[in-house]
């Protein structure tokens, strides 16, 4: 049934599709676990890594975040960027869907908000703001840190993923924007997909509000086209959880190489209850 889906939850998770293909592709092209070389931007270049304020720094633009937020940001970065000895990437997958959004040419923002302005079940969003008649797409991602800190640690799912299991903070916060970055790879792919995640944005509701005004014969068909949606929103999250799935697997795996401890005291302690995660 339809009420399984909220409304708020369809704007973004119906403008996803396929970033598994693209991830999946990309890693079976140089073996398990790895990418296709690709040369690492001078991590002490903090423009070529996206963190400065600059509007025209590569990567997520920080603009709409304040001194302290950047603070918080540049640690996700650091995680992003972070290279063995050889200068090998230690998060492929995350490194790689960050490069395919700085390539892509469009604006995306990232936005810290602060703990009164968050939603408090949401860790995290990719959103369609704009789409300009020359197809330039402006897109935020917000990551809901204090939703992230104190969410639990989710149950095994397929393939043994365990939702921020054995995770430090920062490293949380890197799974929830790899969550965010499988959106945004597929979206800003093509135009077209972020002009319809504008209309899919503003549907869901007109459809309920035609509900409220139909007649008893023609509410079959709109429940029909309400629940069509909130299928196809719930498949849609499919692909951004797989690339989330992947993120969480070489943040554990990069661990050693990090020199972080397996037990911290600096862990999130796990919250009463069990927020939506992540987003959408």
């Amino acid at each position: 049934m339809f009420p399984r889906y909220p409304l708020s939850q369809l704007s973004s998770a119906l403008v996803t599709a396929s970033v598994l293909a693209l991830v999946s592709a990309a890693g079976a092209s140089a073996g398990a676990n790895s990418f296709a070389p690709s040369t690492p931007p001078d991590t002490h270049d903090e423009t070529a890594i996206g963190l400065s304020a600059l509007p025209e720094a590569l990567g997520l633009r920080t603009d709409r975040l304040t001194a302290k937020q950047r603070e918080r940001w540049r640690s996700v970065v650091r995680l992003v960027f972070a290279a063995d000895d050889l200068g090998r990437p230690l998060h492929p997958t995350l490194r790689r869907m960050w490069e395919q959004v700085a390539a892509s040419g469009h604006e995306v923002y990232i936005e810290l908000p602060e703990p009164r302005r968050s939603a408090r079940r949401t860790a995290g969003l990719f959103r369609i703001e704009t789409v300009r008649p020359d197809g330039h797409i402006l897109a935020m991602v917000r990551l809901n840190l204090e939703t992230i800190d104190r969410a639990i640690v989710a149950d095994a799912a397929h393939g043994g993923f365990r939702r921020f299991h054995e995770l430090e903070r920062e490293e949380r916060y890197a799974e929830v924007l790899g969550h965010e970055l499988g959106h945004a790879v597929w979206t800003l792919a093509d135009p077209e997909r972020a002009r319809q995640a504008l209309t899919l944005r503003s549907r869901p509701l007109e459809l309920a509000r035609s509900l409220l005004r139909a007649q008893p014969d023609e509410r079959a068909e709109i429940h029909n086209h309400l629940n069509e949606l909130g299928a196809l929103a719930e498949a849609q999250e499919v692909p951004a959880r797989a690339a989330e799935a992947m993120v969480w697997r070489e943040l554990v795996a990069s661990q050693a190489a990090r020199g972080v401890q397996t037990v911290s005291s600096s862990r999130p302690k796990a919250a009463t209850g069990s927020p939506r995660l992540p987003a959408e």
